[in-house]
């Protein structure tokens, strides 16, 4: 699991501060602002039992924080959707103008081509025109339009002649009017399509200018809802870290009356004589009766017990699962596959929900044994030659532990009445 990056530095320090925050007990107060100092309180090796409800309310308000995330993670997501349609919708839009941008574009090309070209044409016509006036002139001057207009053999066919001379005349000059007048036709048309280009323009750039906003908006939506998503994880690896560290911040402390670690061959078979239970089931829903167990350890118990103890004082590892190095469900992961039990890695959460649940009384050797709900801490039951239980169990770390701190490593820690751990189990899990 990754680290907590918010508070490693803090709680790296701990054994630095712990003396400060020892000095007096810590009171119900408001959190907001102080996950740092209360971190380091509730993590400190020396906390006090007067601090730890203290610590059990900071640690509901971590996951009361979690949930408030969860929530505004919920409608980041949904504002962060929003600003997606609308920015696809502005796309389209924008898509759109482009592409008609690019039409007029290439019709004002094409009536840039027809202007050049009926340029063209009239100045031909014109010239043509020029020419033959000049012509014409230079006839009237040798008499030759005279002669060739009288020279006809009778009167309609000098008429003719006559007629034919104006007609192509005028046609000439009709023809530059109408070259003239398509001209200014195709040029007006051109006007008018530079003015909806125009305003094509101011739109592409009115819509690049919302595509700009809210690209930008979705930006910091995105960075909103992984800042969201990493304070989540964060108080949850927080709410996490604490849960096992109100098992395991007292480290050695806490495991008072813990007696000396039976080996597996000392561990009884068969019912005490004095069982020292008080009957409690510790939250179990187990139905069977709290008397004396007719067989403490069973064949699987001892071997979930015989590979547990040959790690003794192996360290704690966050994420570990052995062979040399555990934290706590990846130990109870390794114990039951070498006893034979084929089980998958989970949390202690996940085989909290595992096999069937027996009372405190009736537990045997081998069974497991579950702390908090959902259940942050695992152990492995030891009843032990007088009667008593404790555990064996990868203790004493957490989330920022990774075999480097001796204390943290598979110890036994007692689990009877009066113990920290006691009257912290929410379950007990027997394998069979």
């Amino acid at each position: 699991m990754k680290k907590n990056k918010i508070f490693i530095a803090v709680l790296s320090l701990s054994m630095l501060t712990s003396t400060m925050y020892l000095a007096r007990p810590v009171t119900a107060v408001e959190f907001e602002g102080k996950e740092s100092e209360y971190m380091n309180i509730c993590s400190s090796a020396n906390l006090s039992n007067s601090n730890k409800s203290t610590c059990e309310e900071f640690n509901q308000y971590l996951k009361n924080k979690n949930s408030e995330l969860s929530s505004q993670l919920a409608s980041q997501k949904e504002e962060a959707s929003n600003t997606e349609d609308t920015l696809e919708s502005i796309k389209a839009q924008l898509d759109d103008i482009n592409n008609q941008i690019s039409e007029k574009e290439a019709e004002i090309t094409y009536l840039n081509t027809t202007i050049s070209n009926l340029q063209a044409n009239i100045e031909k016509n014109t010239q043509l025109l020029k020419d033959r006036m000049y012509a014409m002139q230079s006839y009237t001057n040798e008499n030759t339009f005279i002669n060739f207009i009288f020279g006809a053999s009778n009167f309609t066919d000098m008429f003719s002649r006559i007629d034919s001379f104006n007609t192509l005349t005028q046609s000439d000059q009709d023809l530059i009017e109408e070259l003239n007048a398509q001209k200014a036709q195709v040029e007006q048309q051109q006007v008018l399509l530079e003015e909806t280009k125009a305003v094509l323009l101011a739109q592409q750039e009115e819509q690049q200018a919302l595509q700009t906003k809210y690209t930008a908006l979705l930006q910091e939506q995105n960075n909103a809802i992984a800042a969201t998503q990493n304070s989540i994880y964060d108080y949850g690896e927080m709410t996490e870290e604490l849960s096992a560290a109100i098992d395991e911040f007292n480290k050695n402390a806490y495991e008072i009356a813990t007696p000396e670690p039976p080996k597996p061959s000392e561990v009884p078979t068969t019912p005490p004589s004095n069982n020292n239970d008080s009957g409690s089931n510790n939250g179990n829903t187990d139905s069977g009766s709290n008397g004396d167990n007719s067989n403490i350890t069973t064949d699987l118990g001892q071997r979930i017990y015989s590979g547990a103890y040959s790690k003794l004082g192996s360290r704690y590892y966050w994420g570990a699962s052995g062979p040399n190095y555990f934290d706590c469900s990846g130990f109870v992961y390794w114990s039951l596959n070498q006893a034979g039990v084929s089980v998958g890695r989970t949390t202690a959460a996940g085989y909290s929900r595992m096999w069937s649940s027996v009372s405190f009384a009736n537990s045997q050797t081998g069974d497991l044994v579950c702390f908090g709900s959902p259940a942050y801490h695992i152990g492995i039951v030891i009843v032990n030659s007088n009667g008593t239980r404790s555990m064996i169990h990868a203790g004493g770390g957490n989330s920022s532990t990774f075999g480097d701190d001796p204390n943290a490593c598979v110890k036994i820690s007692s689990i009877e009445p009066g113990s920290y751990y006691y009257s912290r189990i929410s379950t007990i899990r027997h394998i069979g």
